[in-house]
């Protein structure tokens, strides 16, 4: 919490990403990863992303049929981790090695990323987010 704290605010990192990104893209296409997007983004204000985002956590279950965490799909696939668990770099490279090692090679070659996006706006939700109401 103290990192937090001493750590530019949300705003000003937001933008020190999207600086980042356009900077290290030198004009190529980009690609968003994030695995469980909307739980993610929904801390984040309104964002005009450089590029699609794709749900690694949606891909897996429309593709791969587990509703898993990051970490379990990791050890499910032989994937090791780099680093430390739940910190923003270590989370980022596992992510990019869940796309390129597992979920990439379920697509046929000339997949397009709008192939991608609709298969992954129709997997079911997750059922480890879901809450029951018990009509309280």
């Amino acid at each position: 919490m103290d990192e937090a704290r001493q750590g530019p605010s949300l705003t000003a990192a937001v933008a020190q990403l999207l600086q980042w990104i356009s900077e290290t893209a030198h004009g190529r296409p980009v690609l968003i990863l994030i695995h469980n997007a909307p739980f993610d983004l929904a801390f984040l204000p309104p964002i005009t992303w450089p590029g699609p985002i794709l749900d690694t956590s949606a891909l897996a279950r429309a593709c791969l049929h587990v509703d898993e965490s990051l970490s379990r799909l990791l050890e499910r696939y032989g994937i090791e981790r780099r680093g430390v668990t739940h910190s923003a770099a270590s989370d980022a490279q596992a992510v990019l090695d869940l796309w390129q090692q597992v979920l990439r090679p379920t697509w046929r070659p000339h997949a397009t990323i709008d192939d991608v996006q609709a298969v992954m706006v129709s997997a079911l939700p997750s059922r480890r987010y879901q809450h029951v109401s018990r009509g309280d």
